[in-house]
């Protein structure tokens, strides 16, 4: 499920995919990434390169060291962090399975 709106007072595009919130700036939307100009698979592949991106921050755990203030701390339970490892596996063999050159 992939919902997006736009936010006028923040300027800015939201996209709600699954449980992911991605909040774009409006200015993400040019070059090199976007323009009224540029044909739709460009301005599609880089937007989606950008969307991508944002998706798997999802994934990452580097948040988890540091607080809302920015300081190294580590908030996390370890309950919480063997549960995102496991899950993370799943991103990880998909990649796994994906090759560029044919065998």
């Amino acid at each position: 499920m992939i919902l997006c709106f736009k936010n006028h007072s923040l300027n800015c595009l939201k996209l709600l995919f699954c449980f992911f919130l991605l909040v774009f700036p409006a200015g993400i939307l040019q070059p090199p990434f976007y323009h009224r100009f540029f044909p739709r698979s460009l301005n599609y592949g880089g937007i989606g390169v950008v969307i991508g991106h944002e998706i798997t921050h999802g994934f990452d755990d580097k948040g988890r060291l540091f607080d809302k203030d920015g300081n190294l701390y580590r908030w996390w339970k370890d309950e919480a962090v063997d549960g995102f490892h496991r899950r993370a596996q799943c991103l990880i063999g998909m990649e796994r399975e994906n090759s560029l050159y044919e065998s």
